[in-house]
């Protein structure tokens, strides 16, 4: 068994006055909208459960009513079982020779007081 154990540094960075107060204030903004739209959302989630109710009790999976459309998009995806490929004779180096670290796209996460995780 391996162990491994990281640190991380912290750096204590000094700002003018006038960045930070922007900053401040352009994360309180943003604090503001998130609040916002984590309602609206819940809202819009509360509209697509009743009209999703709306289709089952039609027996539909996609309505239009006066311009509108509602449609359950549902589907399936493909993963590869790298444990079943084993079991019908790839080797493992194999699968390890042909997997490729890709880069994901870079992102900027905000995180809020009070709130677990981030927003991407």
């Amino acid at each position: 068994m391996n162990l491994t154990m990281t640190a991380t540094a912290t750096t204590e960075l000094k700002i003018a006055p006038a960045l930070k107060r922007r900053t401040l204030q352009t994360l309180k903004t943003y604090a503001d909208l998130k609040r916002e739209r984590d309602a609206l959302d819940a809202e819009m989630d509360k509209c697509k459960g009743v009209l999703g109710d709306t289709l089952d009790s039609l027996g539909e999976s996609a309505i239009e009513l006066d311009g509108y459309k509602v449609t359950r998009v549902a589907g399936t995806y493909k993963k590869l079982n790298e444990q079943k490929l084993v079991e019908l004779g790839c080797a493992v180096a194999w699968i390890r020779e042909a997997t490729e670290d890709r880069p994901k796209k870079a992102y900027t996460k905000v995180t809020v007081p009070g709130q677990k995780g981030g927003d991407e």
